[in-house]
This record gives C-alpha cells, structure tokens and sequence, in this order.
C-alpha cells in the first residue's frame, strides 16, 4: 500500500472546499404584463356587453367575463410567486356594437393564445401556459 502524503491531502481539499458554488443560471421569465392586460381588456368588454346583452346571450357573455378573471387572477399569481406583483389599473373602454367589440376580442384571445403557446415550453410555468392557453382558445370558441 502506498503512503498517503498528508501535506498534498490537505492542500487537495482546502483546494476543493474552497471552490466557489456554481449557481444555476437565472431562467428567462416572461414579462406577464402585457398579457394580463390584454386579458383584462376583453374582461371589461365583456362586462360592458352583459349589462347590453339579454337572456342567454348576455350569461354566455357573463362566463367569458368570469372565465377571463380567472385568467387574470392565475397569471397575477404567477408574478407574486415570482416576487413581481403587478397591479392592473380598471380599465374604461368605451361602448361599441357588440360584433364590431366580440370580433375586436376575438382577435385579442387569438394573439393572447400565440403567446401562451410560445411560453408553454417554460420549465417552471409552461403546464400553467399550457392550460391558460387551452382556456384562451375556448373563449375564441
């Protein structure tokens, strides 16, 4: 057996104790914001059409409304676990003909699916895209 010098033991591991963590690199986070208000901009449209819109019609509005702050308040979640709270102001949209604001929707969830599909490939977040996705195409529906 050979003998284990002490002196070049002790260097090894002060050497080896001594190096620096690696620390994983910062993953790439989506800004949300622009989405959240995008969202919450057919929210409010949706709101304004109920009050418009009776009967069957204006309950279907009234659950693209709910369903679209549920979006709203899943992504708001997703930024205060992310240690970036973000404050939505109301917004005032101005009274339009109901097909001319559902189409102007339309193509607002349209552009909102695009970009939750490109974010669903996020490590950390990309099932909770996925579904909020999903959910977007549903209300295009």
């Amino acid at each position: 057996m050979e003998k284990l010098d002490k002196d070049l033991q002790n260097r090894v591991w002060q050497r080896v104790q001594s190096r620096e963590k690696l620390e994983m690199p910062p993953l790439g986070q989506e800004n949300l914001r622009p989405l959240i208000l995008t969202v919450q901009e057919n929210r409010q449209v949706y709101q304004n059409l109920s009050h418009q819109m009776p009967g069957k019609d204006g309950e279907r509005i009234r659950r693209l409304q709910q369903e679209c702050q549920k979006c709203i308040t899943c992504m708001k979640g997703i930024c205060c676990i992310r240690g970036e709270p973000v404050q939505v102001p109301q917004l005032n949209m101005g009274k339009e003909q109901p097909k001319r604001a559902l189409m102007k929707c339309y193509h607002r969830e349209r552009k909102l699916c695009a970009d939750l599909d490109r974010m669903s490939a996020d490590p950390e977040y990309g099932t909770v895209y996925g579904s909020l996705s999903r959910q977007a195409k549903e209300r295009c529906v």
